[in-house]
């Protein structure tokens, strides 16, 4: 099966200064996180992160501080691996100051 690329997550942050876990790594699955992009959903500053994090702490921030005016849009090209279990995070210090969209590859076994 050959890979390709998807959308590991989608959605709006949470609560203000809140992690919120928005993909996992399935079992026996290697993911390769290629891109996160942010949009600012009002008139007001924000500040975002994408965080990774394997089971237990510590957490690992893979994009941010990105600080967006009103509407503003902005992200980050990543390349990061990550094992079975290990979460991703969009943590922002607005209650759903930003949209976000996450975009990778998921491979079949486990990378060491």
């Amino acid at each position: 099966m050959p890979v390709r690329s998807k959308r590991l997550a989608v959605g709006f942050s949470g609560a203000a200064n809140t992690e919120v876990v928005v993909y996992t790594v399935p079992a026996g699955r290697t993911t390769i996180v290629k891109d996160v992009r942010f949009a600012n959903t009002g008139s007001t500053s924000v500040t975002a992160y994408l965080i990774a994090q394997r089971p237990g702490p510590p957490g690992v921030i893979l994009a941010g501080p990105l600080v967006l005016a009103g509407a503003a849009t902005g992200g980050a090209s990543l390349w990061n691996v990550l094992s079975p279990g290990d979460t991703l995070r969009i943590l922002c210090n607005v209650t759903q100051g930003v949209a976000f969209w996450v975009s990778g590859a998921e491979l079949d076994g486990v990378a060491v």
